[in-house]
């Protein structure tokens, strides 16, 4: 059985609908938003610890805190954390195999390592890989997600919101680098891992990165542009690139994904 935090975020959203594993989600303030047999839902962590399910768990996979730069750090820290050290304590059960932590590729950027979700990320990490060790903890960094669907604030939203406009200004800078990434990938990836756990479980592995082909704003405008059928001016109000390309020093093991195909490109 899976156990899901963060488990009505739109991250996990496509996981949850195509999934026929057994997973249990313990909610926090969210209310269930996808209904199926195979899913079961817990108000509050004291009514998962008291159930029948806490000692059939065997991957956790946290979807807590997705990134929002108005979080702050003690926010981020209990519901990431602290909630998931929590639960770990409650399962106290030896067929725990893999932890698998939702994190973005946000950790990779210098200019965001002292931002709290990167602090309270890297921290989580660091925890579970260096000190407590009795689980196998795999870190699993998303680039810029999108789907069906899907309001959040976020770039894509925004070219769907302007797309019937003449000019689109964006905030950002022309060569501001973009990693666009489905949640149907996001399933790909997690499956790829529950089928493949041993070989995770026996390896170094713990930072996987799963990102989308590297697209500057330009690019990403202009690939919009042309998969609708749409023409629009383009404006930039940055002088300065804020979202240089990410780093490679501190991954293990990674997918890219583009339109084609959803592939292996690196294991060390």
């Amino acid at each position: 059985m899976i156990l899901i935090t963060g488990g009505t975020s739109y991250n996990v959203s496509d996981f949850l609908k195509n999934t026929n594993e057994e997973i249990c989600i313990v909610l926090n303030k969210t209310k269930p938003q996808i209904i199926r047999e195979n899913i079961v839902y817990f108000k509050h962590i004291k009514e998962f610890k008291k159930s029948k399910e806490r000692k059939k768990v065997n991957i956790i996979i946290n979807f807590a805190s997705s990134y929002n730069s108005s979080n702050s750090f003690f926010s981020l820290f209990n519901s990431s954390f602290y909630f998931l050290y929590r639960l770990i304590k409650i399962i106290n059960n030896k067929n725990l195999k893999i932890i698998i932590n939702i994190g973005s590729y946000f950790q990779d950027l210098d200019s965001k390592n002292y931002t709290n979700y990167v602090l309270v990320k890297n921290f989580t990490s660091y925890f579970y890989i260096k000190i407590q060790k009795k689980v196998k903890y795999i870190n699993l960094k998303l680039g810029d997600t999108f789907g069906e669907n899907d309001n959040r604030n976020k770039i894509f939203k925004y070219l769907k919101d302007n797309q019937k406009n003449n000019e689109i200004v964006f905030s950002g800078n022309e060569l501001d680098i973009f990693y666009p990434l489905s949640v149907t990938d996001i399933t790909k990836c997690i499956n790829y891992i529950i089928r493949n756990t041993n070989l995770f479980i026996s390896s170094n592995i713990s930072n996987v990165r799963l990102y989308g082909e590297p697209l500057s704003l330009l690019s990403l405008a202009e690939q919009y542009e042309k998969d609708l059928n749409l023409k629009f001016i383009k404006k930039f109000k940055s002088s300065k690139v804020r979202r240089p390309p990410a780093k490679d020093n501190n991954t293990d093991f990674a997918f890219i994904v583009n339109k084609e195909t959803f592939k292996l490109i690196k294991y060390i």
